[in-house]
């Protein structure tokens, strides 16, 4: 049974990823509108507030651009791109789901390549230390990543390597929402774990490229899961008396194909 292709399991993850892209394209605006969503800073952390700690760069035109064109196209991208996960759209409306995808293609290049020019504005501490540099280098090569992914997605698509070209456009999409992956873990570590605001957005940043990138090869990779085959190979552990991890590792991977 392939997990990916049941109906029910495929509306529940759109419905989802719908749900994550307008909500960030909403969160987006709030740096537009400050006052959009009432008396909710949108981009405070715990009393932190993220324009505060930019003010001193607010008054550079090469930041301001960058910044607002990131989250301009960004949000764009967001949006778009989860309309391409839909089946229907892909199947019946394909002149719609090719014009979608330049429109998805173009907005990301654009907001890749901005987020490599704002990491070199990144600074997740005042004190030019190593996380000083170390927060730079993981936001400008996860921009790299995401750039690079978007890039292939279109070489793969002009040699008409379809298969491929889908491939790179879930990775490329799977950068796209490496903010979502970031929010969560940043809001775990520095809310729920109460750690530094430093090692929480640092931590943050380096994991959420990664973690993006191995939910989408998951994904491209379409594991099948036999349910059956799971319980059997259990039962034998079982009468065995054989409770080793090794052991039941096996059972899981002759259930699967």
């Amino acid at each position: 049974m392939n997990i990916y292709q049941q109906p029910h399991l495929r509306a529940l993850f759109l419905t989802f990823i719908f749900i994550v892209a307008f909500y960030m394209a909403g969160h987006a605006l709030g740096f537009f509108f400050p006052n959009l969503w009432g008396s909710v800073a949108i981009s405070s952390w715990k009393g932190v507030d993220f324009m505060a700690m930019k003010a001193r760069f607010v008054d550079l035109d090469l930041w301001i651009i960058s910044f607002r064109g990131h989250i301009i196209f960004g949000s764009i991208g967001i949006v778009l791109g989860a309309l391409q996960f839909s089946k229907f759209l892909t199947t019946r409306f394909k002149n719609m789901h090719r014009t979608i995808g330049s429109i998805y293609i173009f907005s990301i290049l654009i907001s890749s390549f901005l987020s490599f020019i704002l990491s070199f504005y990144v600074e997740v501490t005042p004190i030019e230390n190593w996380k000083w540099y170390a927060g730079k280098v993981a936001f400008g090569m996860g921009a790299v990543v995401w750039f690079t992914s978007t890039l292939l997605a279109i070489y793969y698509v002009i040699k008409k390597q379809f298969a491929k070209h889908k491939d790179w456009v879930i990775r490329s999409y799977a950068c796209t929402l490496v903010v979502v992956t970031f929010r969560f873990m940043f809001q775990f570590m520095y809310t729920g774990l109460d750690w530094s605001f430093t090692d929480s957005y640092l931590i943050g940043v380096f994991l959420c490229v990664p973690t993006n990138l191995i939910i989408a090869q998951i994904i491209i990779s379409k594991p099948t899961f036999n349910i059956q085959a799971l319980k059997d190979s259990y039962a034998i552990v079982i009468q065995q008396n054989k409770f080793r991890t090794p052991t039941l590792v096996t059972a899981i991977a002759r259930s699967t194909k």
